[in-house]
């Protein structure tokens, strides 16, 4: 795979994702948040014991819920201030501008943004260029 471009949107990342019981594709600007390690979570209490660590996390907005349908798990997300909230959460993939296969995923649904973290993000060479343009490249 061969991945190169510049988005205008700083610090936003251009994704497209789907969810596992929804045949519609969303495309988004994901917020690239560089504080988000989104491989390491804890599972709720009768989620699924096992999801497998190299699913990327992508936080849509609870808007989502609605459309995505039931979910297929809850997962607990801590934010930095401390505080947990309880997500619904669905199997998926995303793709990012340019690829042709999905990378699986987990989309959880929480607050109003979407947010992409360090798990989807450290697989690639990112440029923030003088805060105005985002410029990712293959490793």
């Amino acid at each position: 795979m061969n991945i190169r471009y510049s988005y205008p949107y700083y610090p936003y990342l251009k994704l497209r994702f789907t969810a596992r019981n929804q045949p519609r594709v969303y495309d988004i600007d994901a917020y690239i948040d560089t504080g988000f390690y989104d491989d390491e979570r804890r599972l709720l209490p009768g989620s699924e014991a096992s999801i497998p660590k190299k699913r990327v996390r992508l936080i849509v907005p609870l808007r989502f819920r609605d459309e995505l349908g039931k979910p297929d798990f809850s997962e607990s997300i801590s934010l930095a201030d401390g505080r947990e909230y309880e997500s619904p959460a669905y199997y998926g993939g995303i793709k990012v501008n340019g690829e042709t296969k999905p990378r699986p995923a987990v989309i959880l649904c929480l607050g109003n943004g979407c947010l992409i973290g360090r798990h989807l993000i450290d697989e690639f060479k990112v440029f923030f260029d003088k805060g105005k343009v985002l410029t990712i490249e293959d490793c």
